[in-house]
């Protein structure tokens, strides 16, 4: 898997066949990236110096893949500790370690981290089918910023029952995922 933008564009990802995740296909995030870079939300290049949680982030390439368009920094949550291991040596390859925080937690029963971000990329199990649980989870952490995005990868059958608060600006369907962006109403 590689980078497809940004200052890492072309640097190989290490992944591991034994690992029980679902990649984000380049296609997909080309697009995730071109609309998060387009002025679709009002404010011109929604990447540069923002700050990311990249929530069952797996092998953590769209918070990587963040970072080497610009973000300030990123946050990966994910449970398992084979994927984090990968996640934490391609940081180090990467020369990533001083924009990056890991947490080996349940993106579903932990407490969000203590701080706001501008970007979240929600990328749950197809199986679980959480992501309402997930969004009452950033709702009631506060943890999204006031103009922030919250990106929803899920199944692309799948129905989503989001909170109220938030409002779907774009959705997106490659294949079998769907893509939802996400705000909070004002």
């Amino acid at each position: 898997m590689r980078i497809v933008g940004g200052d890492l564009k072309g640097r190989v990802i290490l992944t591991s066949k034994n690992l029980d995740y679902r990649p984000t296909k380049s296609i997909a995030k080309e697009m995730i990236f071109n609309v998060l870079a387009g002025a679709s939300f009002g404010r011109g290049n929604f990447i540069k110096d923002s700050s990311v949680l990249d929530l069952f982030c797996g092998s953590g390439i769209l918070g990587i893949e963040s970072l080497s368009r610009g973000a300030r920094n990123a946050t990966f949550v994910d449970i398992n500790k084979e994927s984090v291991s990968l996640l934490q040596a391609n940081i180090s390859r990467l020369d990533l370690i001083n924009r990056s925080n890991i947490i080996v937690a349940d993106a579903l029963k932990m407490s969000m981290p203590l701080r706001a971000y501008d970007i979240i990329f929600a990328d749950p199990p197809y199986n679980l089918i959480c992501m309402d649980r997930v969004a009452n989870n950033i709702l009631s952490s506060d943890c999204l910023n006031e103009g922030g995005v919250l990106i929803a990868e899920v199944a692309s059958e799948a129905i989503v029952d989001l909170p109220p608060s938030f409002n779907i600006l774009k959705e997106k369907k490659f294949g079998k995922s769907k893509f939802l962006f996400c705000s909070l109403e004002d």
